[in-house]
């Protein structure tokens, strides 16, 4: 037994046994410093992510004021066309870029300020639900979302409306712009509806185009027509009942960007924007 005892007092101070000890304390020190990189690195991407927002956010904001400054110019043309309004812009700010879009608001049918009998002639909506849209103690609608609030709308429904309605497009539709759902809803015939958007496309037959036809202010709009178009009578009467109803340019305008910082994508947003002034603003 004193032997053996004495046997293993030598082995725990030999070399091997520091050897072992040395190991163990390299292996504690290991996942120490693998902890502390995981911490480190988590932090890092968290600054990282919160810098890319900050600077996302400043490059769509910078967008907005190059989106405002060719809108809202004194020279522009008091018309607004899908073509006008289609160029992707792309532009770069420091270590980040902007790349946006813009749509007329004035493109949909306002749910605030339009009538029921128009309200249901939008897509999967009926006079009942007209009715309940305009008496909803919701109205006015501070987002085209609230339509969920009201009886009667379910998601599928919306789904199928929300491209076409506002809150903000001050009640009059661009003839130069506006869907054949959109014209439809007003009481146009679904026939001269699509007339109106083939008249739109100019030569090529494409909307969008440097050859659109264009309407410069909605009182043309039948003379124009006439040498497209065959109108029966009650058709001219639509159109001249609904010329109060109609615009040719726009006062409001969805602006939708994304945003790149150090060449990744970063955030989308949508900014509503009228003259001087944001009404919405989304981010995604």
């Amino acid at each position: 037994m004193k032997n053996s005892a004495g046997l293993l007092w030598c082995r725990a101070g030999s070399p091997g046994s520091v050897l072992i000890a040395a190991i163990w304390i390299l292996v504690v020190l290991t996942i120490f410093g693998a902890g502390l990189y995981r911490i480190a690195s988590a932090r890092i991407r968290m600054s990282q992510a919160v810098e890319s927002g900050i600077v996302s956010y400043y490059l769509a904001k910078s967008a907005v004021n190059d989106a405002e400054a060719g809108l809202f110019i004194n020279d522009k043309p008091a018309y607004d066309t899908l073509f006008s309004l289609s160029e992707e812009h792309d532009k770069s700010v420091g270590s980040g870029r902007f790349v946006y879009t813009v749509e007329d608001e004035e493109r949909r049918i306002d749910v605030n300020q339009s009538p029921a009998e128009i309200i249901a002639g939008l897509p999967g909506l009926n006079s009942e639900l007209a009715e309940a849209v305009v008496n909803s103690s919701l109205r006015p609608f501070a987002a085209k979302e609230e339509l969920l609030l009201v009886e009667g709308i379910s998601g599928e429904i919306f789904e199928g409306l929300k491209d076409f309605v506002s809150v903000y497009s001050g009640g009059k539709v661009n003839i130069n712009t506006a869907p054949a759902e959109v014209l439809t809803a007003l009481g146009i015939e679904k026939s001269l509806a699509a007339a109106i958007v083939e008249f739109r496309k100019g030569a090529d037959g494409k909307e969008g185009t440097s050859d659109d036809e264009v309407f410069e202010s909605p009182s043309e709009v039948l003379g124009r027509l006439r040498s497209r178009v065959s109108f029966m009578t009650a058709q001219e009467q639509t159109l001249a009942a609904i010329t109060d109803l109609l615009t040719a340019g726009s006062r409001y305008y969805r602006v939708k960007i994304k945003t790149y910082v150090f060449n990744k994508q970063a955030m989308n947003y949508e900014a509503l924007i009228g003259k001087g002034s944001v009404l919405e603003w989304r981010e995604h």
